[in-house]
């Protein structure tokens, strides 16, 4: 597993979207206008999450990445959408209710214009391999047609388009603070380890042999003067 597909899966993401596109110049059309068009939609989409949710500008986790469906070769966003709930000096709480959330973000989507076609928001399901699924083909960072990639990086885009994973700011940050957290979590553990085994060996945290463990060293029984 490539270093972006190892840091996306310490997320702790909400949702997982897909969003959809109505006409056949938005949906089909390679490059050009319609291809920068797309993406202002998808950002619109994410400056309108942060103003209904009320998070602060580049706090919004998101990792979206755009594919070309197999079967209407139409072009469409799936979008992996964390943090929703930021509350200074406490980071990202939970939901109070993932429902409303869905909602929000299906009717987000269908504000950003008349071509916005039909969003699918889900709460995200570790289980369900979301990560995954946005990450396919790319797990290694293998960004060539060649080999067994061929077949789903084609699914995702002709030339350039949908090769390219969109990482925001945020998920860069909330990466490196599961990171940070990770190895104070181990540094304290590996703490707590050494001074239980100095305790069972019975030495202090200095390092010194405790009182009970010394022996005198003329307290031998077998040349003991005394009783």
């Amino acid at each position: 597993m490539g270093p972006i597909a190892t840091a996306a899966t310490l997320i702790d993401w909400a949702h997982f979207c897909t969003l959809t596109y109505e006409g056949n110049f938005l949906g089909q059309t390679v490059g050009g206008q319609a291809s920068m068009i797309r993406r202002r939609m998808l950002f619109q989409w994410l400056r309108k999450i942060e103003q209904a949710f009320g998070i602060p500008e580049g706090l919004l986790v998101h990792l979206p990445r755009e594919e070309r469906g197999e079967k209407t070769g139409r072009f469409h966003w799936h979008v992996l959408v964390g943090g929703l709930y930021y509350v200074a000096g406490r980071g990202v709480v939970p939901s109070p209710n993932v429902r409303s959330d869905i909602h929000i973000l299906e009717a987000l989507w269908k504000q950003c214009g008349r071509n916005a076609g039909f969003p699918d928001v889900r709460e995200f399901d570790a289980q369900l391999s979301g990560v995954s699924y946005v990450l396919k083909g790319l797990e290694e960072l293998e960004w060539s047609y060649a080999g067994a990639n061929a077949y789903e990086l084609a699914k995702f885009a002709e030339d350039q388009e949908g090769r390219e994973l969109i990482l925001a700011p945020a998920f860069l940050t909330a990466v490196d603070r599961k990171l940070s957290r990770n190895r104070r979590h181990r540094k304290a553990r590996d703490v707590k380890r050494r001074s239980r085994d100095r305790s069972a060996r019975g030495e202090s945290s200095s390092g010194f042999v405790g009182p009970d463990r010394q022996a005198h060293p003329y307290d031998d029984v077998t040349t003991r003067l005394y009783c």
